[in-house]
């Protein structure tokens, strides 16, 4: 079954709401992506990832705007830019989602998005080594 790529791009934790980044915050986005491990970086573009989330819609009967936000929160917590631990607090605070809902979309999120990331990931771009560069103009 082919996938709705409308939703997709509207849910998926990586491209939520990037229309509304200026060129500068897009361009940090991809820089903090591409130091992410694989693991992390195939949830983040997940059709599974975004099919997830859209679900929040329908089972806590929530406006996309607030699902948005929703997949967002997903992004910042796979780019450490936030934490799970403040999850709650950050769906009452930014989607305005009543405290016992955010704790239940907490919940949802964990068991079917976060669960399934190995925690102990530690794959990453190497860093560059300038020791190893040889110069050429030098010889």
């Amino acid at each position: 079954m082919p996938i709705d790529l409308k939703n997709y791009f509207k849910f998926s934790p990586y491209y939520a709401n990037n229309e509304n980044l200026s060129k500068k915050e897009l361009l940090e986005l991809d820089e903090k992506a591409d130091h992410l491990p694989m693991e992390i970086k195939d949830h983040l573009l997940s059709v599974e990832t975004s099919k997830t989330i859209q679900k929040i819609v329908s089972s806590h009967t929530l406006t996309e705007k607030q699902v948005i936000i929703i997949a967002v929160l997903v992004r910042r917590i796979f780019l450490k830019s936030s934490s799970k631990n403040t999850l709650a607090a950050d769906l009452v605070k930014y989607a305005n989602i009543d405290a016992t809902k955010a704790r239940q979309i907490t919940t949802y999120l964990e068991q079917n998005i976060f669960s399934t990331v190995p925690t102990s990931v530690t794959q990453s771009i190497p860093k560059k080594n300038n020791e190893n560069v040889i110069n050429l103009k030098q010889k």
